[in-house]
């Protein structure tokens, strides 16, 4: 069992040392040892006073508050967090860093049916700086994560809710809302 969350707690991920990332409504991370001991916690409303984007600009969450946790990841010391208002958030492992990778995971895309919505899945590559993302914006995204930039766009037929790629690296997998 993970060590209770204030609120829901809504992104649980597995390391491939089987250490677990946690987070959830509250803001905060969990970062626990393959026993489920937790080793550290932060808060995302104590680090959004500072938040710096990839240059090192002050920027600010989408809607002014601090971010409820829809999904995690963490590998090679840092931890990525996916939002309710769609930004991909990295942080040191140490809780000390936060920098805003992406702002709006929609960016580019059409506000068809008005969906920019929330990112729900997050992983990494296992050997390359590539990060994958999905959301309900029904598109799965890779993105260099020295450049920060996009690098593919795949629409789908139904919004994202967790992505995966495998040890290998070869191969992206996908879930969506409605289970396809």
């Amino acid at each position: 069992v993970v060590p209770q969350a204030t609120g829901p707690l809504q992104a649980i991920y597995v390391t491939s040392q089987g250490k677990v990332a946690t987070g959830g409504k509250d803001g905060k991370v969990r970062l626990l040892n393959a026993k489920l001991q937790e080793e550290k916690s932060f808060d995302l409303d104590a680090l959004t006073d500072a938040v710096l984007d990839i240059n090192g600009r002050e920027k600010s969450f989408s809607d002014g508050k601090a971010p409820h946790i829809k999904s995690i990841c963490w590998e090679n010391g840092r931890v990525l967090i996916g939002t309710r208002t769609n930004e991909v958030l990295e942080v040191d492992e140490e809780g000390k860093q936060l920098t805003i990778f992406i702002q709006s995971h929609a960016q580019g895309s059409s506000k068809k049916l008005g969906e920019w919505g929330e990112l729900w899945g997050l992983a990494m590559h296992p050997s390359k700086p590539v990060m994958v993302s999905g959301s309900d914006d029904r598109t799965v995204r890779t993105w260099n994560m020295k450049t920060r930039e996009m690098l593919s766009h795949r629409a789908v037929k139904d919004q994202v809710r967790v992505v995966a790629v495998s040890p290998d690296g070869k191969h992206i997998a996908a879930g969506g809302k409605q289970g396809g």
